[in-house]
């Protein structure tokens, strides 16, 4: 499942990884996973003993057809992991996603397998209750180990304070706020259609010691990942929204409840009134400026400013250059959805967001992300 999940992360099912992207892309899974780290031992800390680890069970697993009913759907040639999948362009989006999907499920499955994990794990059902996403717990009867009461939690390194109650979670606060910001995680990965009738999200809360995490299973919607890059026809669909080049060509796009930011960070070709100031801060925070018109005062403004209150998801997609070396347009990288932090002037207006999901190291240098990567401090009112 881990060969598998880095094919996908790196954009190439179907397509080839060689050994050594296989290794560092399944490393920095294990950096964000500590169950993954753990199940690999010590070919964590070595490259070489990593690689060796891999070839010698799931790519020999994955070509000989182990479990597969003896149908080998890769080959291994050259230091190369291939897949021999044929998937029409249109749909391998949606492919890469059904199996995301499937892969989520099987290493939930894993990792709860008894004397598999030291640490308790749990999957919790999201649902849909007055009118906002709320998450079911399972029976405590066959899940004694769960928490009761007010429990200290993590999501997206975010600290947060979990009410857990009979058969549910439905509030959550974070430090010093009454606010209920469960609702809002929950369509932060899911989408707004989180918890509603006809879908089946799921997430994972987990124990580690004196901590409770919380994490998805999927992704959010029906298919946008952190990082992966995107053309502009590609998006739309993925939100279940229909797509023209003339709208969707824009900056700034507006739809129901989300709002799709694109951005061009090198901005050489465009004349003086169009070369807006937008760079990444850190890896955790990114710098947007709105159209030369817009006020804080006018109702662009104003949903940008309060977007959580009112609902919206602000969706941010980057790109270094306008333009590839054969002159197509660029695809943008998917930086998640990203929250309001921060703006000032008017005209445009100087907007600080912070990122749900950091840049991935080996985009610093391509998205000019500084190298301290830490997250700068951002002022403004």
């Amino acid at each position: 499942m881990l060969v598998l999940l880095a094919m996908i992360n790196r954009n190439q099912l179907p397509g080839a990884l060689s050994l050594q992207d296989l290794a560092d892309e399944i490393s920095e899974m294990a950096r964000h996973d500590s169950r993954i780290a753990t199940d690999l031992g010590e070919a964590l800390g070595d490259s070489a003993e990593l690689q060796k680890l891999l070839h010698s069970n799931p790519i020999e697993a994955w070509i000989g057809g182990r479990g597969t009913g003896g149908v080998s759907y890769f080959d291994f040639q050259s230091g190369q992991f291939r897949s021999r999948l044929t998937v029409p362009p249109a749909l391998v989006s949606s492919a890469q996603e059904l199996v995301r999907e499937i892969v989520d499920w099987r290493l939930a499955e894993y990792f709860q397998r008894p004397g598999k994990a030291a640490a308790s794990e749990f999957v919790l059902k999201v649902s849909h209750a007055d009118g906002r996403a709320i998450l079911f717990l399972p029976s405590r009867d066959a899940s004694p180990g769960l928490p009761e009461g007010w429990t200290d939690i993590r999501a997206d390194d975010e600290p947060l304070s979990a009410n857990f109650v009979k058969i549910a979670i439905n509030v959550a606060h974070r430090p010093n706020s009454d606010t209920n910001a469960l609702p809002e995680l929950l369509y932060r990965w899911f989408g707004a259609d989180a918890g509603k009738p006809g879908t089946r999200h799921q997430v994972i809360l987990r124990r580690d010691g004196d901590i409770w995490e919380l994490r998805p299973i999927g992704t959010n919607r029906a298919g946008a990942v952190p990082y992966k890059v995107y053309r502009r026809a590609e998006i739309a669909p993925l939100f279940g929204l229909p797509y023209s080049e003339r709208y969707w060509g824009q900056g700034f796009v507006r739809q129901g409840s989300d709002t799709f930011l694109f951005v061009t960070l090198d901005k050489a070709n465009q004349t003086e009134a169009f070369q807006y100031k937008d760079h990444f801060i850190s890896a955790n925070q990114f710098q947007w400026q709105s159209q030369n018109r817009t006020t804080q005062a006018s109702e662009s403004g104003q949903s940008i400013r309060a977007h959580k209150e009112r609902g919206i998801v602000v969706h941010l997609f980057t790109r270094a250059k306008p333009k590839m070396v054969d002159g197509r347009g660029a695809p943008f990288y998917y930086c998640g959805p990203v929250e309001f932090l921060s703006w000032s002037g008017d005209k445009p207006i100087t907007v600080i967001w912070r990122l749900s999901a950091a840049v991935p190291d080996a985009l610093w240098e391509e998205l000019g992300v500084p190298l301290s990567g830490t997250s700068g401090g951002a002022s403004g009112g």
